[in-house]
């Protein structure tokens, strides 16, 4: 089959029109239940104040991040012990736990593993500029050893770490699913989140050492995470999957980088995000204010890091059956409604792991994006600026139409930050391939 576009692939509305509030959000049957607009206002205004942060960091092994499923799976069988609402329908709120917090809410990225019945390794990167990476590596699954398929290397999304890939259940987390099927599973944690806050020489108390956005993760994360791999496993090439942010660096890196072409075999985009322009989510709202009044409000160091105040709430929250809807709606703020597709019985798994942190400069140069409506690297505010830095009055721009690495991409048609029109676009930027080529990991 050949593919005149690179392969989109559009996540069917299986959902039937519900009653919306002026806000977007499903309107509840009791009033108790129709304030998620005052929520949703009320994260907005709560979330600037915690942008830099309480300062209160922690081992990188004491938290881990964020899931955001890309496919919606029910339990199997063998799973059941490890949910009690198991046959009761676990998306249903009323059939969630009361009040006790689900015991992965407390585990870290390596508990979370080994708790599955997983093995796992973790090495620490270093990159050209300093920063000690977190990878987490998943090298068989739970029948043991065999034959591997292939390397395949996961990059998460924005706020998040490499725990989006396992926080569900075996059957319903991807990193389990690959290593279940013979794939050689890798985790990358890019810089500044809860598993990749170190670095050799610099403080995360110092505002230089969140001095970076999407373009250093790009240039610094992404290739040392796919040359360590491919050292230790000594395999010539990889396949790359990532999820939201996690495809926008990658898209950047293999734009750039043409030496990419032959480490990595292809790149499957779940959420697909270079050209931000059209996002549905309020979080679009953060760019009608300038840079310097984002830097004002959020200072120049970290955004929502994964503090006690925001485990404090969540605990209060998202434990009770009667307040769980408040944790939903933040949820829905960032990435669009769909209830049918989110385990509600772990929704404190969710949010004890996420936001995982990330700087304010990336918060500003996606709002930048939203703006310009482009795929540039992060603009410094003068033509004087961005000469001493690029050698050009304006930021350069990421040129997709160079990659030549094959893409396979997914997008959702209620996903609120990956908006599909603006995926449809990016398709038609990318080249041609035969899907033929990748039967044995499609």
């Amino acid at each position: 089959m050949f593919v005149p576009n690179p392969t989109f692939i559009d996540k069917p509305n299986l959902f039937r029109s519900r009653s919306r509030s002026r806000w977007g959000f499903e309107r509840r049957p009791n009033s108790a239940k129709s304030l998620p607009s005052l929520v949703t206002i009320l994260f907005i205004c709560l979330a600037l104040p915690w942008c830099s942060g309480v300062n209160l960091y922690f081992e990188p092994e004491k938290h881990t991040g964020f899931y955001d499923t890309f496919k919606s799976h029910l339990l199997k069988p063998q799973d059941k012990k490890h949910d009690a609402n198991y046959g009761k329908g676990f998306h249903n709120r009323d059939n969630a736990r009361n009040s006790d917090v689900d015991p992965d809410a407390n585990k870290n990225l390596t508990q979370l593993i080994t708790s599955s019945g997983y093995p796992v390794e973790v090495y620490t990167v270093q990159t050209v500029d300093g920063f000690l990476l977190d990878l987490h590596r998943i090298p068989h699954g739970r029948a043991g050893p065999a034959q591997s398929r292939g390397v395949v290397f996961l990059q998460h999304a924005l706020l998040s770490s490499a725990c989006d890939w396992v926080m569900n259940f075996a059957n319903d987390s991807l990193g389990f699913i690959l290593a279940d099927n013979g794939y050689d599973v890798w985790m990358g944690n890019t810089r500044g989140n809860t598993y990749s806050r170190r670095h050799i020489s610099l403080s995360p108390d110092d505002a230089k050492f969140w001095d970076w956005s999407i373009d250093e993760m790009a240039q610094y994360d992404m290739p040392a995470f796919i040359d360590f791999v491919l050292k230790k496993t000594g395999q010539p090439s990889l396949s790359l999957i990532g999820h939201s942010q996690g495809t926008m660096m990658n898209f950047a890196l293999l734009s750039e980088r043409p030496d990419m072409e032959e480490k990595v075999n292809v790149f499957i985009a779940l959420a697909p995000v270079a050209f931000v322009g059209n996002i549905v989510s309020p979080i679009g709202y953060l760019s009608y204010m300038t840079d310097e009044e984002l830097y004002t409000h959020c200072g120049n160091k970290i955004f929502l890091p994964n503090d006690l105040l925001i485990k404090a709430l969540v605990d209060l929250f998202c434990t009770e059956k009667a307040y769980e809807w408040i944790c939903e709606d933040i949820l829905f703020l960032f990435v669009g409604i769909d209830l049918r597709n989110l385990n509600q019985s772990r929704l404190d798994v969710y949010f004890h792991h996420s936001p995982s942190g990330v700087s304010v400069k990336d918060i500003v140069h996606f709002a930048q994006l939203y703006r310009q409506k482009n795929f540039g690297k992060y603009d410094y505010g003068s033509p004087e600026k961005n000469m001493a830095r690029y050698n050009q009055s304006t930021p350069p721009q990421y040129d997709v139409t160079k990659i030549k690495v094959p893409v396979v991409a997914f997008s959702a048609s209620r996903d609120w930050l990956a908006d599909p029109t603006v995926s449809s676009f990016l398709s038609t930027q990318l080249l041609p391939f035969d899907l033929r080529h990748f039967n044995n990991f499609l």
